[in-house]
């Protein structure tokens, strides 16, 4: 039954770093090279 655990916080680590990961690209695209962040994330 304790499986379960480290199954589901790695993936809320991997979601979280996917979201930092696309925040930054943005953040990245607003200010220097809007059409990148949406390649990548697309």
């Amino acid at each position: 039954m304790k499986q379960g655990t480290p199954s589901n916080k790695g993936i809320e680590a991997r979601t979280l770093t996917s979201l930092l990961v696309a925040v930054v690209l943005i953040f990245l695209g607003n200010t220097k090279f809007p059409a990148l962040p949406i390649k990548f994330l697309v």
